[in-house]
């Protein structure tokens, strides 16, 4: 027998997991919680939320997100440059006077 679901949440990116985490947490007291499943095509959750360990940057992890790619990822370097041939700008995550956000706080790499 399968079992019925209230809610099939298609895609486990960080919009898909935000609201199946809503639907459960988010009941009124009492009321029946419920039944939620994600389903995800891919071998990882968040989406193109995505965070990595830059090349030469042992101490550095940063979010990559949807709008950056690092030169450690080759096909999407090669989809991206050459078979999509979209337009880029470099950038670099090394730099010192590169200005952060963390917690609150403004602060430059260096």
């Amino acid at each position: 027998m399968s079992e019925v679901l209230d809610v099939a949440v298609i895609g486990a990116g960080i919009a898909g997991v935000y609201a199946a985490w809503r639907l459960r947490t988010d009941q009124s007291p009492g009321a029946p919680q419920p039944n939620v499943q994600v389903f995800e095509s891919s071998e990882r959750i968040g989406g193109r939320l995505l965070s990595v360990n830059p090349p030469g940057m042992d101490d550095v992890f940063c979010e990559l997100g949807g709008m950056r790619y690092t030169s450690a990822q080759p096909l999407v370097k090669s989809l991206i440059e050459h078979k999509l041939m979209l337009p880029t700008q470099p950038f670099s995550v090394g730099d010192a006077a590169l200005l952060n956000n963390m917690r609150g706080e403004r602060f430059r790499n260096s």
